[in-house]
């Protein structure tokens, strides 16, 4: 009995780590596109399970120290074989290693294999190809959201949890009757109130999300639109703002995407502005206005060319 409660617990961490790490983003490789010299391999990747990868989401890289210099993906309809471009600035002698991710388990692999650069050099071919194979395999990293909050409302998930490298983490904000969401903080950094949900996007390190709901509705809808106003929402190239208040020697605005990540900010000069849009792509994001550091307003508004 307690041989099959052990198998059945073991399947069901197994599933458990399945989908966490299903959420994983691979590393942030990219090799820059404008170098002078190149070289081919044509490669298959050893999986972790043995054989070889057919899996297109697995990476291979190839790096001259820690840049990368070339990535590439088993092909399937090529029978999983991997055609991998590096490229250089100088026509011979450096070192290139490899790693490889693999992207059901989410992990890293440091691989055997070492290669002298050579430009227009061709390693393996399509009827005989190079083979990578794993030196080194490491467990993905695992990461703490630590998520808090005030009293009058909740947040769902709360506590804290924990999740593998790259993993990504809604969260979901729910004042109680007659409250607001008055502040929230990522990793100690206001992003503003009047915000129902966040989303850690590619995690990469340990982070918290704190919530400060207040007491009463705070600014209704009619009073949040006396301070400030903001259109068009859906914007193109140019978002125009207008005050309701008087403004103050240090108004200020903020806009960040979903993630919290701040994109633009400045100061206003006058109750009326315009925020450049140019170099922004289409999504969701939110503005928020500050006076003498604090928060008076925020707006969400879509980008849509």
């Amino acid at each position: 009995m307690k041989s099959l409660l052990y198998s059945f617990l073991s399947i069901l961490f197994i599933l458990m780590a399945c989908t966490n790490q299903a959420n994983a983003t691979p590393p942030d490789w990219d090799p820059p596109t404008n170098l002078q010299f190149n070289m081919q391999i044509v490669a298959r990747l050893t999986a972790i399970d043995g054989g070889f990868s057919e899996v297109e989401a697995d990476l291979v890289a190839a790096f001259v120290g820690n840049e990368c210099r070339g990535l590439a993906s088993p092909i399937v309809d090529a029978g999983g074989l991997v055609f991998l471009t590096v490229g250089s600035d100088v026509q011979s002698g450096e070192t290139i290693t490899f790693k490889a991710w693999y992207s059901v388990t989410g992990q890293v692999a440091d691989l055997n294999e070492i290669i002298e650069f050579q430009d227009a050099g061709e390693v393996g071919t399509f009827n005989d190809p190079f083979i990578f194979t794993i030196q080194t395999l490491y467990p993905p990293a695992i990461y703490t959201i630590v998520a808090t909050s005030t009293g009058n409302g909740s947040m769902e998930p709360s506590g804290t949890i924990e999740l593998v490298h790259g993993s990504n983490q809604l969260y979901l904000i729910t004042p109680d009757p007659v409250n607001h969401v008055f502040d929230v903080k990522i990793n100690g950094e206001s992003i503003g109130g009047f915000i129902d949900s966040y989303e850690f996007v590619n995690l990469q390190q340990n982070s918290t999300i704190h919530v400060e709901f207040a007491v009463g509705t705070g600014l209704g809808e009619a009073a949040k639109s006396s301070l400030v106003k903001a259109w068009p929402n859906p914007a193109t190239d140019v978002l125009n703002l207008q005050l309701g208040t008087p403004l103050q020697p240090a108004t200020s605005y903020v806009l960040s995407n979903t993630s919290g990540e701040t994109l633009l900010q400045g100061s206003l000069s006058d109750q009326t502005g315009k925020i450049d849009l140019h170099g922004l792509p289409n999504g969701v994001y939110l503005l928020t206005v500050r006076q003498n550091g604090q928060w008076i307003a925020s707006r969400r508004f879509t980008i849509i060319r």
